[in-house]
Order: C-alpha cells, then structure tokens, then sequence
C-alpha cells in the first residue's frame, strides 16, 4: 500500500495558523478518529474535560490571553485565563477535587463539586449572552475563561452549580405575563368586590 507522506498534509488551528500533520505526529496523545482518502480526524486523549476547577486565574485581554494560551509552558488544567474578574493563585498540590456533571440539557448544565480549595470553575461550552449561573442558589456572575469557555468562581467545600440559559427576551416576558397575572387577579377581585356590595346592598 502506499506511504502517507504527512509532512505535505497542512491544517489549520484556532488561532488560524497553518501547521503541518508532521508536527503533530508524537506529540501529545492522539489516535485516530476517522480516516478516509480525504478527511482525517485526530482525537486528542489527553484533551481537557469538558468541566474542571482550576485554582489559579490571570486576567488578561484576549491577544494577552491567546499569546498565553499558547505558551508550551502553559497548563491551562491549572491556570484559568479571565477576560476580567479577581486573579487566583492558589496552589494546587495534592488536592481531592470531586467534580461531575449531573444534568447535561442545551439549555441547562448542573454540576456537583467538592473541592478543598477556592477556584473557578471551567465549563468548557462557549461563552454567549443570556446564560445565567447560580452556585448553591445563589446568582453569581460568569466570566469568560481561556478566551471561548465559561467560568464561575467558588470557594471551598461543596456546591452545586447550575448554568440557565435565559435571554433577555425570556426574562421580558416572563415578566410581562406576571405583571399581566397580577393585574388580571385585581380586575377579577374589584369585579367580585363590587357585585357582592350590589347584592348587599
């Protein structure tokens, strides 16, 4: 059969540079996907997961950030970068983290996590407007992680957190059919209000 040549083989990465398969050959722990006489998949096993806490955070713009993501020194597993928010530096060494998810829906992300330590947690969908986040029921704001992703930040012990996805147009209309309701219910009570004086009367 015939020989691959993968040095003549270019694709193109996130930060639309053009690299050759031969660089990626060896390095990190990749296998094969899918193959066929045009297309090949490479998946990367060693690929973070899609979420995780990670104990330290630098805020950064995002040409600093994209510049930092691709250091070879960098492990994006312990540092998150934040577009803004509170820097974190705490060290990671010999942690337990326990970390899950429990429900997984398009419009909904519940996580369970345990940590020993305060950090932020990395939920590695795309950040986009109209997700809201709570963390044991309470609201807390997202930030956006490694330049695409979402974070939230926690501190140590047990949580539940829950990412929502709900627009503004949602939260518009949710609150006119309330105001609606309420503004129905008092026409309804002046309404019974006024027969029963007439019938009384």
């Amino acid at each position: 059969p015939a020989r691959l040549i993968v040095e003549n083989i270019f694709f193109t990465d996130a930060f639309n540079q053009t690299i050759s398969l031969s660089t990626v050959m060896g390095k990190n722990n990749f296998s094969v996907a899918y193959w066929s006489d045009t297309v090949a998949v490479w998946k990367n096993l060693d690929a973070l997961p899609r979420v995780f806490i990670a104990h330290a955070a630098q805020v950064l713009n995002d040409d600093a950030a994209f510049a930092r993501l691709r250091e070879s020194g960098f492990h994006p597993e312990r540092v998150v970068i934040l577009a803004d928010g509170t820097p974190l530096n705490n060290d990671d060494e010999n942690l337990q983290d326990q970390i899950r998810i429990t429900r997984a829906e398009n419009t909904r992300v519940e996580i369970a996590l345990t940590t020993e330590r305060a950090g932020y947690v990395v939920l590695a969908d795309a950040w986009y407007p109209g997700w809201i986040a709570t963390v044991d029921g309470i609201a807390t704001p997202i930030y956006r992680a490694d330049v695409f992703f979402r974070a939230v930040p926690v501190e140590q012990g047990a949580h539940t957190i829950v990412f929502e996805y709900q627009p503004m147009s949602f939260r518009v209309g949710t609150l006119i059919s309330a105001i609606s309701l309420i503004a129905a219910s008092v026409l309804t009570l002046g309404m019974r209000r006024k027969k029963i004086v007439r019938e009384t009367g």
